[in-house]
């Protein structure tokens, strides 16, 4: 997700664990104003096979 911060814009990738954190892979947890976000992305995990 993009936001849209006093500093500039910012992105954050990880697994939405409620309205307004996001886990990112390292399992640090990210706290987010919902009001900021300017852009959603949807990343799939790769195939398997």
């Amino acid at each position: 997700m993009r936001l849209h911060e006093s500093g500039g814009p910012t992105e954050l990738l990880g697994f939405l664990e409620t309205l307004t954190t996001i886990r990112k892979r390292n399992g640090e947890i990210v706290t987010f104003d919902p009001e900021q976000v300017v852009a959603w992305r949807i990343v799939l995990p790769p195939a398997k096979g």
